[in-house]
């Protein structure tokens, strides 16, 4: 229907209410056309009456389809007096609330909020009625209990009701309360990246101090232990009475002590740092095990201890491996065993295993008959700085540190290490590895016996270092190895030049000299044009895997770290020899 038909309607409906009031107002009574004035009103109210019926067909069926509509709708609605009661609700509604509309017509809002009474919500309808409409959200109960997330908007249609639409705002609470919730959790995820950001650069930071640390008083320690033991070591061969074989001993031991302490700090602050790296290299392990052994034979002979080494014939004679972590592995286990042992036996054996798809494994187990441990004292073996009780350490000596570092030089080899021990009886470290068999001959280069270097040609050696002690150390090494001719220099400038106008097989380079170190003057010399390049060989202070890597990258061929005893120094010559 058009606006023009309502506006017609109006206007008789307003014709009629004039006409009634004249009438009332001035008692006509006139005829008009020979009927009374009665008459022609009430035909008058007959004919708007039935236009205005007339003109209505067309409202009833929209009524119709909006009282549909307000019902299948899934919003609420409702119909309001000024106290608050309800005059009409949808179906809407109904379903939203789990009621029935004869339920929910009998009740009042406050019987379905959360916090709200009735008082409260006539003087919030009061305040809607001043103002003409509000919106705000609520909560209602379910019937069957649980709550309904609302939000409604109220208008005053009169000055006595009110209608109200209310929609059901339960999902999008909940997905603004999960958005919270992401955005907490990711502002928390944030703060935590970010404090673990700075934690670990505090870390890195400490890492590199430590790092540092360490390398200076690795340093600046091997060097005067480096003197210490070389020079013991070479005293022990000139003529001395008993007593002073005992002093010289005594000094050797304990300046090896300490160089092996200061290597137990050095691979334990290396595994912690992540930075233990395994070499890959061809070794013999009979030869290593059966040298390794030799090294106890004089501590276990001393104590009446028998010494045993059992090796299966299966066992490879090349394989690729660590010689030196793999060495310092039986060293440690021995070494334990002949320490914790004061009667009976020592035993080392190496044999084969194969894995579950036949891949070549190597087995070792050390036992002793010393003195045990229990089972709770096992537990704390494996901890760094840990040993069976505070006793064992007063009375055998040791940092704990040596069978933590083995297990994880084991770990490295993607090995196990494993202890069995019972108190009073003895113990047994056995460790398996995976290995891969190399075909060829099991001689090494660095096996030759001393007697041998004296009958080689003599080498041309370079030593080069800037500490006095050092090269007086050095070069008596060297001659007790049979090789007197030596030159030195003191750093590398020194050494360029002796270089230039001699030919030499091998320098002895240091790494850490004034005015020019080793490093710098190895690369000048691999830039030289010379007919024949020498063998450099580090020997240095500096002891982390990077020095060596640093010392290789520069164009040297071997690495020792000092203090560098006879037997090193001899295989290193070895080394220059056969290269």
């Amino acid at each position: 229907m058009s606006y023009r038909s309502y506006a017609l309607i109006a206007v008789i409906l307003g014709l009629e209410l004039l006409a009634d009031w004249l009438l009332g107002r001035s008692g006509l009574t006139a005829e008009l056309l020979g009927l009374p004035v009665q008459t022609w009103m009430l035909g008058l109210t007959v004919l708007t009456t039935g236009t205005v019926l007339w003109l209505a067909r067309p409202v009833r069926p929209a009524l119709r389809y909006a009282e549909l509509a307000i019902n299948s709708t899934n919003d609420g609605y409702w119909v309001l007096d000024a106290e608050g009661n309800f005059i009409d609700i949808n179906d809407g509604y109904c379903r939203m609330m789990g009621h029935s509309r004869e339920k929910i017509m009998s009740m009042v809002i406050a019987d379905f909020e959360e916090v709200a009474t009735q008082d409260r919500i006539r003087a919030q309808i009061q305040r809607i009625l001043d103002k003409g409409n509000e919106r705000f959200e609520t909560r209602h109960r379910h019937a069957d209990g649980h709550w309904v997330d609302l939000e409604i908007t109220v208008t005053a249609v009169s000055s006595k009701y009110l209608v109200a639409f209310l929609r059901d705002v339960t999902e999008r609470k909940l997905a603004q309360a999960e958005m919270r919730n992401k955005e907490e959790l990711e502002r928390l995820v944030g703060e935590r990246t970010a404090e673990l950001s700075r934690a670990l650069q505090d870390a890195r930071a400490a890492t590199v101090a430590k790092s540092q640390f360490l390398a200076m008083m690795s340093h600046e320690i091997r060097t005067p232990m480096h003197g210490v033991v070389g020079i013991a070591e070479l005293l022990l061969k000139t003529p001395l009475s008993e007593a002073q074989v005992g002093y010289v001993t005594s000094l050797l031991r304990a300046g090896t002590g300490l160089a092996g302490l200061l290597n137990d700090i050095l691979d334990f602050s290396k595994i912690e740092a992540g930075r233990m790296e395994l070499e890959t290299t061809t070794l013999n392990p009979r030869m290593l095990l059966e040298e390794t052994v030799a090294l106890l034979e004089e501590q276990a002979k001393s104590k009446q201890l028998a010494l045993k080494v059992l090796i299966s014939p299966q066992v490879p004679e090349l394989i690729l491996g660590d010689p030196t972590r793999l060495r310092q592995v039986w060293l440690n286990l021995l070494s334990n065993a002949v320490k914790f042992t004061e009667s009976g036996s020592v035993a080392v054996s190496l044999s084969v295993r194969f894995g579950e798809d036949d891949s070549l494994r190597l087995f070792s187990i050390v036992r002793d008959t010393g003195i045990g441990m229990s089972r709770q004292d096992m537990g704390n073996l494996f901890e760094p700085f840990g040993q069976a009780d505070a006793s064992t350490s007063r009375r055998f000596g040791g940092t704990g540190l040596g069978l933590v570092i083995c297990k994880r030089l084991i770990e490295k080899m993607d090995g196990v290490l494993k202890v069995e021990s019972e108190v009073g009886k003895g113990s047994s470290f056995s460790f398996e590895w995976p290995v891969k068999e190399i075909k060829g001959s099991g001689n090494s280069l660095a096996d030759t016996a001393p007697g041998d270097l004296h009958q080689l040609d003599q080498l041309r050696i370079l030593l080069v270092d800037d500490n006095a002690l050092n090269r007086m150390l050095a070069l008596g090494q060297f001659k007790e190895l049979g090789h007197e001719d030596v030159k030195t220099a003191n750093n590398g400038v020194e050494a360029l030049e002796w270089l230039e106008r001699s030919n030499f097989d091998v320098v002895f380079m240091d790494v850490q000299m004034p005015e020019m170190d080793g490093l710098e003057a190895t690369r000048r010399l691999r830039a030289m044009p010379l007919d024949h390049q020498p063998v450099v060989v580090a020997m240095t202070a500096n002891a982390y895997e990077e020095d060596r890597q640093n010392c290789i990258d520069a164009g040297m061929d071997h690495f020792l770290a000092k203090p560098v005893k006879l037997k090193t120094l001899r295989e290193a010559l070895t080394y220059a020899r056969r290269a």
